[in-house]
């Protein structure tokens, strides 16, 4: 039986998935287009129909079909796997008997749903064009609307359901997305005279909606109580792994090595609308973890332009400390009160392209606001408080060079004054976690670690079957990295209920002609579990440093266990980017 990758390469052309991202023209048996991964005028990107790969003569950049989709869309390999299977019309449950294939035909029922409730709210400015009017207001072109799918859900209080309920969805399965809501006379719509921005995944799926309440004929005006109000997370919808706009911005990210932040459905389309196409948008959130992974698929540099309000604002400093954490280098558009992206972009979209190509880096805005401060030592301590945590962050030794000499020209000092001020400060400080609001309690078993107990469990299983001893020594190791004998076998019994679903995605993703390659697997999963283990127990020592804190001084054992752990958290980051 062929794999399921011979399977697709065999189903699917490489020319037209490349096109469906490239416009590609004929040149004698090949194709040639601009290549999608760098900026260039003279189209130096080639496909080759005969050998089914392609390459660029430009950026060097090539390889086969899952090759392109892991490089256009930034995923993993099992990631472009199950993507190019969809598309090629491959049931991969049908490679293992174990998939639970009733769970995957509800959430394509669901998406279907999501898809139908879409087109009625963009059919619907037709009857309602106070609506259409309202966004045309705002600064909207028709090609924007169109491009985002923006719709709107009219006053009835049963418009959409009724629909959706004549296509043959129950209430049940509307409610399981957000839709409905029951109350004490039956179901009825969560969405009324409301503006709606579909929210879709990284691959353009509808998983739920924004509603920004507007004033039309047949409005109940309670409904104006609640300015936006947002779909409730579900199956398909998880509030901290989407970004607004992702799926339109990810390719210009790489383009423009940057991914610019904004508060808001409107900020974010009339961004694409002048120009910043690689902006994506929050949902009065701060950045998490998980969002931030998306986007450093494609650029490590982030432009945070979030809203002048206080909500914003604090959103805004903690999307920033949490991007520094994770180790990108942070820019900021400082905005007047009042003065959001969208009212700039309607002004002028060039100005906006301006700020946003010109935006300083945090760590400048930081230092230069210093000047501001008139007494010296007053600005001394502001610059251990707010500036010398942040130079931790700094990537390397010239960028921290750079910080140095730009803090002693703004306190007035000399640089080694500054340098040896902060070798000092650096023996007393206790590093801060940055936590966001998806993150879990440290006593709860954390949902990566559970995430990759699962995938590790699977491949090793999986290992097994062709080389048994090999596959004990993961097992062992396993045992060694939680320090505890039969840890594994124990993880097995625990994880029994997903065990087929583990095995079965190894058995998707791995042949016995290409086993390194589940070896190299097993060796980052290995890293990763210990660097989440670590990692907890960070946080840990942190808070009993900060119980002892409330009592006297902090016993000198504690900061030093803290020092060693996160020093061992930096090398295996190291580690874990070379292993990628």
């Amino acid at each position: 039986m062929s794999s399921p990758v011979d399977t697709i390469k065999e189903r699917i052309s490489l020319v037209e998935v490349v096109g469906s991202y490239v416009k590609l023209d004929p040149v004698g048996g090949n194709m040639k287009g601009r290549c999608p991964f760098h900026s260039e005028k003279s189209a130096s990107f080639f496909v080759s129909p005969a050998r089914n790969t392609y390459h660029c003569f430009g950026c060097n950049r090539g390889g086969d079909v899952f090759q392109f989709i892991q490089d256009i869309e930034g995923v993993t390999f099992k990631e472009a796997l199950v993507q190019l299977a969809e598309r090629a019309g491959i049931t991969l449950e049908k490679y293992s008997p174990g998939v639970d294939k009733k769970t995957v035909i509800e959430n394509d029922r669901l998406r279907a749903l999501l898809e139908h409730a879409t087109i009625f709210f963009q059919q619907q400015f037709k009857e309602y064009p106070d609506a259409y009017h309202y966004i045309r207001e705002r600064g909207l072109i028709k090609d924007s609307i169109q491009k985002f799918r923006i719709g709107f859900a009219p006053p009835p209080w049963q418009s959409v359901s009724h629909v959706l309920e004549k296509a043959g969805y129950t209430y049940e399965e509307m409610n399981q997305v957000g839709l409905v809501i029951q109350g004490n006379r039956g179901w009825y719509d969560r969405f009324r005279s409301r503006v709606m921005f579909p929210i879709m995944d990284t691959q353009g799926r509808v998983v739920g909606f924004s509603g920004r309440f507007i004033e039309v004929p047949g409005s109940d005006t309670k409904q104006a109580d609640a300015k936006y109000v947002n779909s409730p997370e579900n199956i398909l919808y998880h509030k901290s792994k989407i970004l607004y706009g992702y799926h339109e911005a990810k390719h210009a990210m790489r383009i423009d090595e940057h991914c610019v932040v904004v508060e808001g459905q409107m900020d974010l389309v009339m961004s694409h609308q002048s120009g910043v196409r690689s902006a994506v948008a929050l949902s009065g959130t701060a950045l998490t973890r998980d969002q931030i992974a998306l986007i450093r698929r494609f650029t490590d540099t982030i432009v945070v332009a979030l809203d002048s309000d206080s909500a914003g604002q604090k959103a805004s400093n903690r999307s920033i400390l949490l991007a520094l954490e994770e180790g990108c280098d942070v820019k900021v558009v400082v905005l007047e009160p009042g003065n959001d992206p969208a009212d700039i972009v309607k002004k002028d979209p060039q100005e906006w392209r301006t700020i946003v190509d010109t935006a300083p880096r945090f760590i400048d805005v930081v230092i230069n606001s210093l000047e501001s401060i008139a007494d010296e030592k007053k600005r001394f301590t502001e610059a251990r408080n707010l500036v010398y945590p942040l130079i931790r962050f700094l990537a390397g030794a010239l960028e921290k060079d750079r910080a140095f000499r730009h803090l002693a020209r703004v306190l007035e000092v000399s640089d080694t004054a500054v340098r040896e001020d902060i070798q000092s400060w650096e023996k007393t400080y206790v590093p801060q976690s940055i936590k966001t609001d998806s993150q879990q309690s440290p006593e709860q078993p954390p949902t990566r670690r559970i995430s990759l107990q699962k995938r590790f469990l699977g491949v090793v299983l999986w290992l097994e079957r062709f080389q048994p001893d090999t596959a004990k020594e993961y097992k062992d190791a396993y045992d060694a990295l939680v320090e505890e004998k039969g840890a594994f076998d124990a993880l097995q019994q625990e994880l029994a209920s997903v065990l087929s679903d583990s095995f079965m995605f190894a058995e998707m993703t791995y042949t016995e002609e290409k086993i390194s390659l589940a070896l190299d697997d097993i060796q980052a999963f290995l890293l990763a579990l210990e660097l989440d283990i670590i990692e907890v127990e960070f946080t840990k020592t942190l808070t009993q440093m900060r119980d002892a804190e409330k009592h006297g001084p902090i016993p000198e054992s504690l900061v030093t266990q803290c020092h060693l752990l996160a020093e061992r958290i930096n090398t295996l980051k190291a580690t874990t980017v070379k292993e990628s």
